[in-house]
């Protein structure tokens, strides 16, 4: 280990000596266990500080290790971004303000809007309603002579449910296609 890239590195940085660590039995689970040595360069305080002073800034929060890129504009102030250098001790008197969260504007469904009406789409009565409904619009066909009213009603608006009032969703299902309901 004397020559070559070691002997190297060791010139680069001011070492003065090349230590192996003892071997340590280290297990890493209990169905694995290995024997791992490592080998350690020792390197100077000196040499340490030396070579990580390009990257210690002066910021807000006092001296820091931190990447610093800083354009620089004639007339104002220099660009600066920093990458960390940020204290991550705790702050006992920290005040959270934490924001509700503004809801989402959603606008309700058609169908609920429809229902909120309270007013039967076929007969036009203010009742009571209820939702009438089919499992496709191919079932209702294309609006015409030959089909029932309120299919093609739902036709029409190309929808798959009728708000219909209690007593024509009752002549619905009764199978009574021409008749009109009157409460």
């Amino acid at each position: 280990m004397e020559g070559g890239c070691t002997e190297k590195a060791r010139r680069h940085y001011g070492m003065r000596d090349l230590a192996v660590q003892p071997t340590l039995p280290v297990q890493h689970s209990p169905s694995r266990p290995s024997v791992n040595g490592v080998i350690g360069l020792r390197v100077p305080r000196a040499v340490i500080t030396a070579k990580t002073a390009p990257y210690l800034r002066h910021t807000p929060h006092g001296p820091r290790t931190c990447f610093e890129a800083r354009t620089e504009r004639p007339g104002r102030k220099p660009l600066v971004a920093r990458f960390g250098g940020i204290p991550l001790k705790r702050q006992k008197r920290a005040v959270l303000d934490d924001r509700l969260p503004v809801p989402a504007a959603t606008r309700r469904k058609e169908l609920v809007t429809r229902l909120l009406k309270g007013r039967c789409e076929w007969c036009q009565q203010r009742d009571p309603v209820q939702v009438h409904q089919v499992r496709k619009l191919a079932d209702l066909g294309k609006p015409g002579p030959a089909q029932p009213g309120w299919a093609s009603l739902m036709a029409r608006m190309r929808r798959k449910t009728l708000i219909v009032c209690a007593p024509c969703h009752q002549l619905v299902h009764d199978g009574k296609p021409a008749a009109i309901c009157t409460p």
